[in-house]
């Protein structure tokens, strides 16, 4: 987010996502920290869904405000599935 509120940036996101009206459960949710959020991707997953990790693509760090950190999409998205994968199967459905 560099040096962007996350939490702004989820708002605007929100701004043109629309919920179906008849819908009772919510159609996303908004997570800031950038690893815990393609960590509940990874988990929340159903058989024949993709994640798509966009926005950061070859970059293995990220910058939040003047703090450059290392982060690489790639690794947290792999350490992901081996949790998932362990925990109940690697195309298995969450529990819930």
């Amino acid at each position: 987010p560099r040096s962007e509120d996350p939490n702004a940036i989820i708002a605007e996101i929100r701004l043109g996502i629309e919920a179906p009206a008849d819908s009772l459960k919510p159609t996303h949710v908004g997570i800031a920290d950038r690893g815990e959020a393609i960590g509940h991707a990874v988990d929340q997953a159903k058989p024949g869904d993709a994640v798509l990790i966009a926005g950061k693509g070859h970059e293995t760090h990220q910058l939040i405000g003047e703090e450059r950190r290392p982060f690489n999409d790639r690794l947290v998205a792999l350490t992901a599935l081996d949790r998932r994968r362990a925990r109940v199967g690697f195309l298995q459905p969450p529990v819930e």
